[in-house]
């Protein structure tokens, strides 16, 4: 079954999914840690106990699914063409970045049992931009490589 345009593309855009949602996770898993255990804007670090990393794990499928559902909103799973394809999707990024930030701090307004931390929000922020743009330049590197090789097998297969 030959691999065509659309089902290359639809692998990759499951793949920057995937990513994304672990990329988010741990994004604001350092944010935790920059706030609570590297000591930034904190100056007492034993009045903070690892317990409040439990708060942000039994929520982490919800700003999860804020960010990705921003970053559909924000277009970052679209096919781009054109010789700013790179440019547009790292502004994707961050507009979708931005829009999560806002929403975060929206549902943390909204429902009082969420953790309380701006600064692991705002944290999170720069540390999800970062890591998101790194892994998607790796992501779009391999599917370029694998675009050539699957052209070269087809017309490998056409000279036969």
């Amino acid at each position: 079954m030959p691999m065509t345009k659309k089902k290359i593309n639809l692998f990759f855009t499951a793949l920057k999914i995937t990513n994304d949602i672990f990329a988010v996770a741990l994004s604001f898993y350092l944010a935790y840690r920059m706030k609570f255990r590297w000591m930034l804007h904190v100056s007492d670090i034993s009045a903070y106990p690892d317990v409040y990393i439990d708060m942000y794990l039994k929520i982490l499928w919800l700003l999860v699914f804020i960010w990705i559902f921003s970053f559909i909103v924000s277009g970052l799973y679209k096919q781009y063409g054109g010789p700013l394809q790179w440019m547009n999707e790292i502004t994707a990024i961050g507009k979708g970045a931005i829009f999560a930030t806002m929403l975060t701090f929206a549902f943390t307004y909204a429902f009082q049992g969420l953790p309380q931390s701006r600064y692991v929000i705002i944290y999170s922020l720069p540390v999800a931009f970062l890591i998101l743009v790194i892994s998607h330049w790796f992501i779009n590197k391999i599917k370029k490589s694998s675009s050539v090789i699957i052209l070269a097998i087809r017309k490998r297969s056409l000279l036969e």
